[in-house]
């Protein structure tokens, strides 16, 4: 059965046709040949038959255009807060407006709209699209702010401007390090028959390993940190691998702050140059810190700066562009070796081979736009954090913020709720002793913190060993 066929017309063309008929300029025909509208149309609104904002065809949509814009506009806010409207909400939403307006409605507003509502409206508005959301845990989200990253910024451009090393991208440094379980997956897409599922063999048998990268501004590599799980392997793992990278081990694999030190010493020092000072900037974890390396670091002149806590997936230029690329070339050169031979496992005597080609996937661009603001694009931020999402009509709070940016109207505002933050919301904030900004860890109150630190482990280690010579006298 065919389709009934409708007329299609601008709207601009639309008004000038029934602005011409009601000043009598043209008649009905006239405006109808002219402006390219049906003359039923023009007529019917001529006779005020139906209202003249009304141009489009069939049944009358279920929202008006304002509540579309106003539905819209926090769709698009609860997105960059981290709690992005699945299409479930949508529907919720949409029959919560219907209801609150109490106007009739060709729709059941016990199921609410259908999908292919659904689809219309992401049609009718092609600046939202419907994607599988990544995992945030709520420190993340907690900390992907702007005011945390303006911090951030402020402070890493004073300290570069401080040491004299606006235009000296050669001495401005950035470490990281990323685990390598075995199980990294190839994201090539491969032939397979319909109705199958697609399986692929891994020849990754290694254990746990860290690659801990340092790269320069300039787009410069230093030599790769490798650590093995559990121990280094027996058989010859140094094969096909730059002479000057190092090596190490640890119970888990996981980078600590006697490994990072050992990294310090032996290969930062020896390949950052000659010319200081210098500026190293990486996470602010324990597993880096130690005050002995502070002590070394700025006895050399190096300066070093912690990142924000729980924000790499942000600021840290390597975890955003650089080991992403590094593991899946990794995970493909494991796949391909399936096809030369099935049997092959690639364990971690040679899992550093996989990894000798790494300064051939560094983005240099990427390098140098790690010390500019505009690099971190505003979409990936969380704007502030909340804690649920609730539908509730009768949800009240003094004053909704959508109303007061001009996103929605008041009509909408118990419906539209953002999450309510319980600072905001007179909560007393707990006192904690959680850094949550970047800092210049070479500074004096750094340096006086950790010898305090070390101060007071020393003294109850020093009262634990009377306690246990008391016990046994």
């Amino acid at each position: 059965m065919n389709k009934r066929k409708r007329h299609q017309y601008q709207e601009e063309c639309f008004h000038r046709a029934v602005s011409d008929v009601r000043t009598k300029k043209l008649n009905t025909y006239q405006a109808a040949r002219e402006y390219q509208v049906p003359r039923s149309t023009v007529f019917d609104h001529i006779k005020e038959e139906h209202k003249i904002e009304r141009t489009t065809p069939g049944p009358p949509r279920m929202l008006t255009e304002d509540e579309e814009v106003s539905l819209l506009n926090y769709i698009k806010h609860m997105g960059t807060r981290g709690f992005p409207v699945s299409r479930k909400l949508l529907k919720s939403f949409v029959v919560a407006i219907v209801k609150e307006s109490g106007r009739n409605t060709l729709f059941n507003l016990e199921n609410g709209p259908s999908d292919k509502w659904c689809r219309q409206f992401f049609k009718r508005h092609p600046d939202i699209s419907e994607r599988v959301p990544e995992v945030l845990d709520k420190s993340r989200a907690r900390m992907s702010n702007w005011t945390v990253m303006n911090q951030y910024f402020n402070l890493l451009n004073k300290t570069v401007e401080d040491l004299g090393l606006k235009d000296k991208p050669a001495q401005i440094f950035n470490c990281d390090e990323s685990g390598f379980s075995g199980k990294e997956k190839c994201r090539k897409k491969v032939l397979v028959g319909k109705g199958t599922h697609a399986y692929q063999q891994s020849n990754l048998g290694h254990s746990h390993c860290t690659a801990h990268v340092c790269v320069a501004a300039d787009g410069r590599v230093l030599p790769t940190y490798i650590i093995f799980e559990g121990g280094l392997p027996h058989r010859n793992f140094t094969d096909g691998v730059p002479p000057s990278w190092l090596f190490g081990s640890s119970a888990s694999g996981y980078m600590d702050s006697e490994l990072f030190e050992l990294w310090f010493d032996n290969i930062f020092l020896p390949h950052c140059g000659s010319r200081r000072p210098v500026l190293l900037i990486f996470d602010n974890h324990d597993s880096h810190i130690s005050l002995s390396l502070l002590k070394k670091a700025m006895a050399n002149d190096v300066h070093v700066m912690g990142l924000p806590p729980h924000t790499t997936h942000i600021l840290q230029p390597l975890d955003v562009s650089i080991f992403g690329p590094l593991k899946q070339k990794v995970a493909s050169l494991a796949a391909s070796v399936g096809y030369v031979n099935p049997n092959a496992i690639i364990g971690k005597a040679k899992f550093p081979m996989l990894l000798r080609d790494f300064p051939d996937t560094s983005n240099k661009k990427q390098s140098e736009d790690f010390i500019e603001n505009e690099a971190t694009p505003e979409t990936i931020l969380c704007h502030s954090c909340g804690t649920s999402l609730e539908i509730e009509t009768k949800r009240l709070v003094a004053t909704n913020p959508l109303v007061t940016q001009g996103l929605i109207p008041d009509s909408l505002a118990n419906i539209l709720m953002p999450p309510i933050d319980q600072n905001q919301n007179g909560q007393k904030k707990k006192s904690s002793k959680i850094i949550t900004e970047a800092r210049v860890l070479t500074g004096e109150n750094v340096i006086r913190l950790l010898e305090e630190k070390e101060n007071k482990a020393r003294v109850l280690e020093e009262e634990k060993e009377k306690q246990q010579l008391t016990v046994t006298e």
